[in-house]
């Protein structure tokens, strides 16, 4: 299955330090798009891994957004996410390894 990417359409999460997760963001239909996309444009950080379901969640936020006045890089994510994508499939959980880790 191809990654989707979605524009958020609201934020549901109901406390700043619960675990981040997919259900956080109320999300649109979504565009399929490719794995690259993701580990090429700039912007776009993990933000959860879901293990049962294999899902590798990514979120968009913009370049000047400051993730030093929040105390876990997660909560600021939250705050300044602007899409989503993500990616369910057997290489789900080697995504982000590719993200973390890019060949140079």
């Amino acid at each position: 299955m191809p990654p989707t990417i979605h524009r958020i359409a609201s934020k549901s999460k109901d406390h700043p330090a619960r675990r981040a997760m997919l259900e956080d963001f109320v999300l649109d239909t979504g565009l399929e798009s490719s794995a690259e996309r993701v580990v090429q444009e700039l912007g776009w950080t993990l933000y959860c891994l879901d293990q049962p379901s294999q899902r590798a969640v990514f979120v968009r936020t913009p370049p000047d957004a400051d993730f030093s006045v929040t105390p876990f890089l997660r909560m600021a994510q939250y705050d300044h996410a602007s899409q989503v994508c993500w990616y369910r499939g057997q290489n789900s959980m080697r995504l982000p390894h590719a993200c973390l880790c890019p060949k140079i």
